[in-house]
């Protein structure tokens, strides 16, 4: 063992006459750290960028629509015998109306006044059983999240588009189902939410009495089921038979963000490979360079066998220091990203959010630093016996 510590202690400094080991060394390790920070950053950035889209379009969704089996609409009473059959405090069930409509706003310039149309949907919800936990709420300029008849609220690109912030007043035009015709509504812009995403340009929340133009009978189109952020459950059962369920899913959403990762995780696996390059070299040239060292060591009594535990153990030393920078820069990385912002998306409207968040996994910071260690100690090995040949014919 005293053997092992004394090489290890004289040879770990990697120099030479012409100082060429010393210039790989300091780039091997300068190689593994870049490599281990990209990779575990393009994770977190990705993952974090993935998390933050999904979260912004879920709250904007139910996790479950209900609706009729029998009839286009469920009533009052039939809204209260689902709500007792499934009444659980970790449910929020939120009865709605959806449908088209058309903003009709008066603009004018310099030279002319025009009316401008904007294309809406409209979903009415019952204000009276909306919590101020909502999914939207975190996302309302106000904190307020309680509508009144003929009040609504907008997106921010709506809001954009037509010139109108809260307290202004919005014309609406939806068709009546009973007048059978079209009919203009005058709404007051109660709030505003900003959650960066398509549905902001187009989506607008009222109360469900504004947009209920139907029979005393019609309460709703259906319900929306939310399910609490803190409780887990992968099904609801309803034993009803006259109620249909609908699983909202993200499956094609989340298909589309997985198809930008692996053009970009093989650039950072690149990366990888080229540290695990640098490393091979300096290996290579440190035999070159020690060989007449080793010679005298197998003299001495080193087999082969411990000289290749020579190589791995500095390999793994090498290794461990790159491993250490990559992993610290990669946290430093992280935490000023999701305290300053150090990134930002150069368009908000086409990537859905101006700042990228990043997502702190373990499991990144144990699985990457394996992989490299593994790869170090493989290279090691093929290397030193490609080229033990060099030791025994000094």
């Amino acid at each position: 063992m005293k053997l092992y510590h004394f090489i290890f202690k004289g040879f770990k400094k990697f120099k030479s006459n012409s100082g060429f080991l010393s210039f790989n060394y300091y780039l091997s390790i300068f190689l593994i750290a870049f490599s281990l920070n990209a990779i575990i950053l393009t994770d977190s950035l990705t993952s974090g960028y993935k998390t933050e889209i999904i979260k912004r379009v879920k709250s904007l969704n139910p996790d479950y629509k209900i609706t009729s089996d029998l009839y286009n609409f469920i009533s009052i009473d039939t809204f209260r015998i689902f709500k007792n059959e499934i009444d659980e405090s970790h449910l929020n069930l939120l009865p709605y109306i959806e449908k088209p409509g058309v903003i009709i706003n008066k603009r004018s310039n310099n030279f002319s006044s025009y009316s401008q149309r904007e294309e809406v949907y409209i979903v009415g919800l019952d204000f009276n059983l909306v919590n101020q936990n909502h999914p939207l709420s975190q996302y309302l300029n106000k904190s307020d999240i309680i509508l009144n008849n003929n009040e609504i609220i907008i997106g921010k690109y709506l809001s954009e588009k037509v010139k109108k912030d809260i307290n202004d007043e919005i014309i609406i035009l939806s068709y009546d189902e009973i007048k059978n015709s079209f009919i203009a509504n005058t709404f007051i812009v109660k709030n505003i939410y900003d959650t960066g995403t398509q549905t902001d340009e187009y989506l607008v929340y009222s109360n469900i009495n504004s947009i209920n133009d139907m029979n005393d009978n019609y309460y709703c189109d259906g319900i929306y089921l939310y399910i609490d952020n803190d409780y887990k459950i992968e099904d609801i059962k309803i034993n009803n038979d006259f109620f249909n369920k609908e699983k909202i899913s993200y499956s094609s959403l989340m298909k589309f963000l997985n198809s930008f990762d692996k053009p970009v995780k093989f650039l950072m696996w690149i990366m990888l490979f080229l540290s695990t390059y640098s490393l091979s070299s300096l290996i290579y040239n440190f035999i070159i360079d020690k060989r007449r060292d080793f010679k005298i060591l197998h003299i001495l009594g080193c087999s082969h066998k411990k000289l290749k535990k020579i190589m791995i153990f500095l390999t793994f030393y090498i290794s461990l220091i790159g491993i250490f920078f990559g992993l610290l820069s990669s946290i430093s990385f992280i935490y000023l990203q999701n305290k300053f912002g150090i990134i930002s998306l150069p368009s908000k409207k086409i990537f859905q959010i101006s700042i990228l968040t990043a997502d702190f996994n373990l499991f990144h910071f144990i699985l990457y630093p394996m992989i490299i260690l593994i790869l170090s100690i493989l290279v090691t090995i093929y290397v030193f016996n490609k080229n033990v040949g060099l030791i025994k014919d000094v």
